[in-house]
């Protein structure tokens, strides 16, 4: 009920874990049978939430209340979960980093034509950094200092969190551009385009 908010797959590929849009419950299948085999409690702290798999019997989630986010981890086999420390997190629309070390997100607001990635330490949930994306801009963390962010206006740039420097790599002009998913070894990202195609 209430459809899926975000799922993640094991590294072995042998779960799907997806959290509940309607009241925060954590979900897990196995892949192979589709069998859902593991429920924990609703919690309505955990909408808008993501979730990564730490390794193949461990979930990290992270859960909003009030402009805040904490991390959970959650051991699969028992459903126990260990709870992080509540952290400023804004009204945001949070992922995980391709390797988990980053939650990375930007404001839920959509009519917001100047927004920022706002990007947050994976294990703490503490805040790491904000980046400007320029006018409908949208951007994500590639590895563990870069980011990659796609103006409006086609300017795709690297973003160095370390250092602050910033590379333009292409500039794709016509029509709008927001980008998609960026592959977990950051070597491969799609952007969608106004024109109903995805860039590689």
């Amino acid at each position: 009920p209430g459809g899926v908010e975000t799922l993640a797959a094991s590294a072995d590929g042998k779960l799907v874990a997806g959290v509940s849009r309607e009241d925060g419950r954590i979900w897990v299948w196995e892949t192979q049978s589709g069998k859902l085999i593991k429920e924990s409690k609703g919690n309505l702290n955990s909408l808008r939430a993501s979730v990564y798999f730490e390794d193949n019997n461990h979930l990290k989630v992270f859960e909003m209340s009030d402009s805040r986010l904490r991390i959970l981890r959650i051991e699969i086999p028992t459903m126990q979960i260990e709870a992080g420390e509540w952290q400023t997190g804004g009204e945001t629309n949070l992922r995980f980093s391709g390797q988990g070390k980053w939650l990375a997100g930007g404001s839920a607001d959509r009519e917001i034509t100047e927004p920022e990635l706002l990007v947050f330490d994976g294990q703490s949930g503490k805040f790491a950094g904000n980046i400007k994306l320029g006018e409908n801009g949208s951007g994500a963390m590639i590895d563990e200092r870069r980011a990659i962010t796609v103006a409006g206006s086609g300017e795709v740039k690297l973003v160095d969190l370390s250092t602050r420097e910033i590379k333009l790599i292409h500039d794709l002009k016509e029509g709008q551009k927001q980008l998609v998913a960026v592959s977990a070894n950051g070597k491969i990202a799609a952007l969608k385009t106004g024109e109903k195609e995805v860039l590689i």
